[in-house]
């Protein structure tokens, strides 16, 4: 699959070598002016370049040699016709200055649980299929990089993450042969990080590591952030992406543009920017049993486009590296030194009551272009009454933490920035951790619903956060969106001309105590020339339901009458603009409300439960001691039988001996038929492929082998296939697997299509409260409830499952 060079030369170094004057390395070439003859060799490690550079050595090594012709993608300027592209690369070679990433190696350190994405999409247009086999990609070489030339490498969880980070020798280790040495690192943070309660996540790290790429999740969840890293890097400058390779600051500057160019509206010395662990949209697949990589939906998302965009935009202009930043140790007084030996992160651990002072000089910071430098001290999370000082002579800071007996256990880190002018640096950073303390709690946040407004309006909403501990809520919003945050008060002044469309506006709130002291939440602001306000004096209630309906708020930007339109979803509605409505039948009723003015229309639902008081048929029918076989029969006969746990759920698993083949379960010996109400309470693990679920008559939720689909996302359908549900799930996908999941689902005849069915519920779980329908389905082929497994490594908890008819 790879080649040597000389298969490559006469399709891309030619292109490389345009406009090379005498002398220049072969493929540096000097358009857009050279500051080649700057650069001066600066390591703390290593005296020369030892690594090998493959855009001045293209001697294949291990076999590995560069990528074929046919497979180089060039960075281009992007097409006057198409101005939100961006990312442009294109296998012609272009005369600009660009670097590409073509020079660029991949080392994987397993060769089974990492790699790096072939490929990656944004908006309008903005994607790259071909990363993987355009760059040099290196089988599995042990542990030091530098003989493969590989500026990428990444590996499982095993001595990965704070594995690294909590200890002198690893940290080291990382930085000699690694991060100075011309490599960036990556892997997960496995078990740190995986948001697997609402109110707290297991943060495993006591430093922060500034030279390591950690990413949330498990193996596979770093490999988007490889890719997007190879993507932007390829648009630096040339001479000044080569000259990073040659210093082996490659690492530091491919950091640095990951983290300055985070979308959100933060300084870059923000505890937003400087994360244990990131969100890097990876590979979700690896983790068989849990998506670890999906955990982190609400607290480390981000605009995944916006970001590559803001990188691409920094690479064009570094017409000079970042610096890069080191930590001299002056003195260090309490606490328990663990690491004062690397060049990048110390760690100091503090007892209960403990005060920590350290000095550091930053003088041993270096510019490889020798341009002067200012330095920055700062703490982006931890104790709040630390102080910070800098004497102005030899610009030596002195970090104070005082004891303390109330905070949480968890970092209080300081980060050290160089600055040479034009950018800043990778930090570094010195991390004093509390040993003692209560277990760090997120706050706990409060936003604005949802809201549909008219053009010209002002959207104003409060929001507040409390954290748990007392201290004291920052707000933050994403950067690019709508809207500005002005402590706790979000605003937004629609304009007059703004077209129909909806905003999403992220907010983040963070008690600034440890790295994982935060909350996030999407708002939706719906811009609309009409606005149709539904509300309703009940949403639930015993059938027959009585409810009075309003339409007041409902408003049109060019003003005039407005036109009332009721759908009551059971057969009937109504034109007026407050109506009453009974609601006869026990079921889930959509109510749409659709107000038509001079601007044009819009539509509004809710949902009414009308809840049955109908005979219970079923309920359980296990207990503490096992099965009652005069209620439940198995699909299988290698199903698991026995009930589990003190609480008396019934566990239907495959961990517990050999998986049966097909699917296996239980069914009910009895058969139902319409109406009737179905209600199950469970919990369930998680695998990739949805193998579990419930069959009510013939409706499947949550069980592709029963419809005969193979999509990886959880629905409902029937088993012609009819109805698939893409996007919801019968389990929570994010935070913690274990918290429980409900099934509400009617089986009545469907009023709108006589001789039919309708199949209504609900879906409750960590997503919110989601509505199940089928409509005008055939009369039932079955009368049974079936419970339903057929994945290794799988488990369904089933809480409690009952049946309700007249």
């Amino acid at each position: 699959m790879l080649a040597p060079l000389i298969l490559l030369l006469g399709l891309c170094l030619t292109a490389l070598l345009v406009g090379a004057p005498s002398g220049a390395t072969a493929g540096e070439s000097q358009l857009g002016g050279s500051r080649a003859q700057d650069y001066v060799f600066r390591n703390p490690y290593y005296d020369a370049t030892r690594w090998k550079l493959w855009f001045e050595d293209s001697t294949p090594v291990g076999g590995v040699g560069l990528p074929r012709p046919g497979e180089i993608y060039y960075a281009q300027d992007g097409n006057p016709a198409r101005p939100g592209l961006y990312l442009d690369y294109r296998k012609t070679p272009a005369a600009n200055r660009y670097a590409n990433f073509w020079d660029d190696a991949y080392l994987s350190q397993d060769n089974k649980h990492s790699f790096i994405i072939n490929s990656w999409t944004g908006r309008n247009g903005n994607s790259v299929a071909g990363i993987a086999s355009s760059l040099v990609t290196a089988a599995r070489a042990g542990p030091v990089a530098s003989t493969y030339g590989a500026n990428f490498s990444s590996q499982s969880t095993t001595g990965m993450g704070h594995d690294i980070a909590n200890y002198a020798p690893p940290t080291v280790f990382n930085e000699q042969f690694y991060y100075f040495a011309d490599c960036l690192r990556a892997g997960p943070a496995h078990v740190s990080y995986m948001d697997r309660t609402p109110a707290s996540s297991t943060d495993e790290y006591q430093a922060l590591l500034p030279s390591l790429y950690n990413s949330v999740g498990s193996s596979g969840s770093e490999v988007a952030a490889l890719g997007k890293l190879a993507l932007a890097a390829g648009y630096l400058p040339r001479d000044v992406k080569h000259n990073m390779k040659r210093a082996g600051i490659y690492p530091a500057s491919l950091l640095y543009l990951w983290k300055a160019a985070l979308p959100y509206n933060v300084p870059y010395d923000d505890e937003l920017r400087h994360r244990v662990a990131y969100y890097s949209l990876g590979d979700h697949s690896d983790y068989t049993g849990s998506n670890q990589t999906e955990y982190n939906f609400y607290y480390h998302q981000y605009d995944d486009d916006l970001h590559m965009q803001n990188m691409i935009r920094l690479a064009k202009s570094m017409v000079y590296p970042p610096p890069v930043a080191i930590l001299k140790k002056i003195s260090i007084t309490g606490g328990t030194v663990v690491n004062d030996v690397a060049k990048t992160s110390w760690l100091v651990q503090q007892a209960a009551g403990q005060s920590v002072t350290i000095r550091v000089s930053p003088m041993d910071s270096y510019d490889i272009y020798n341009l002067p430098l200012t330095y920055r001290m700062k703490m982006i999370h931890g104790n709040p009454k630390t102080t910070i000082s800098e004497d102005p002579t030899t610009h030596e800071f002195t970090i104070f933490v005082p004891g303390s007996s109330t905070l949480p256990k968890g970092r209080t880190t300081v980060l050290l920035i160089a600055n040479n002018g034009y950018f800043d640096s990778n930090p570094a950073a010195i991390n004093i951790y509390r040993t003692s303390g209560s277990v760090n709690r997120r706050p706990v946040m409060t936003w604005p619903a949802n809201r549909t407004v008219l053009p010209g309006e002002l959207f104003s909403a409060e929001l507040s956060g409390t954290d748990p501990e007392g201290f004291p809520v920052r707000l933050r919003q994403w950067s690019g969106e709508v809207g500005a945050l002005n402590g706790p008060t979000f605003t937004w002044g629609i304009p007059v001309a703004e077209p129909d469309g909806d905003h999403k506006v992220h907010f983040i709130a963070s008690d600034g105590t440890a790295g994982n002291s935060q909350e996030s939440r999407e708002v939706v602001i719906s811009v609309r020339s009409t606005v149709a306000e539904l509300k309703a004096d009940a949403t639930e209630g015993p059938a027959p339901l009585q409810v009075a309906f309003s339409s007041e708020g409902s408003r049109d930007k060019a003003g005039g009458a407005l036109f009332y339109a009721w759908d009551f979803d059971d057969g009937t509605g109504a034109t007026s603009a407050n109506p009453a409505h009974r609601f006869t039948t026990p079921g889930y009723y959509r109510v749409r409300l659709t107000v038509t003015g001079a601007s044009g229309s819009h539509s509004s639902t809710t949902i009414i439960h009308a809840t049955q008081r109908w005979k219970q048929r079923l309920k359980n029918g296990w207990d503490a001691t096992g099965l009652d076989d005069s209620v439940w029969t198995k699909i299988h006969p290698r199903t698991p039988a026995a009930a589990s746990w003190t609480r008396g759920n019934l566990l239907l698993s495959s961990y517990d001996g050999a998986l049966p083949t097909g699917a296996y379960g239980l069914a009910s010996v009895a058969d139902y038929s319409p109406p009737l109400y179905f209600e199950a309470d469970y919990q369930r693990a998680q695998t990739e492929v949805p193998g579990a679920g419930f069959q009510v008559l013939d409706a499947v939720i949550g069980f592709s082998g029963a419809a005969g689909n193979t999509s990886r996302n959880e629905y409902i359908a029937a088993p012609d296939g009819l109805g698939k549900w893409t996007g919801q799930y019968i389990a929570a996908r994010v935070r913690d697997n274990w918290v429980n999941s409900q099934i509400r689902l009617y089986v009545t005849a469907d009023p709108n299509h006589p001789g039919r069915y309708r199949y209504q519920g609900v879906l409750i779980n960590e997503w919110g409260t989601a509505l199940i329908r089928l409509d005008d389905r055939p009369a039932p082929s079955t009368g049974r409830i079936k419970v339903i497994n057929s994945e290794p490594k799988y488990r369904i908890d089933l809480f409690s499952a009952k049946v309700f008819t007249p």
